[in-house]
């Protein structure tokens, strides 16, 4: 389904991901004190194509990611 007026999509998404998390928080659910961190990196292989003609691109693109929190 979708919007009628988007242009349809041709190929497959591939990405690799690598994710690192620390967590040094005393308690899961109300912590006192610590820090949790997440990081992840997902650099796109190769991205579906629209079937019209445009300038975009998702050749060389990286995304990165950091959550943090701490107590």
């Amino acid at each position: 389904m979708g919007r009628p007026d988007l242009p349809t999509l041709n190929g497959k998404l591939s990405l690799a991901r690598l994710r690192r998390t620390h967590d040094s928080q005393d308690n899961p659910i109300v912590p006192s004190r610590g820090v949790h961190a997440a990081t992840e990196l997902r650099p796109y292989l190769s991205a579906p194509t629209p079937s019209v003609e445009t300038d975009r691109s998702a050749d060389g693109v990286t995304q990165f990611e950091t959550l943090l929190s701490w107590a």
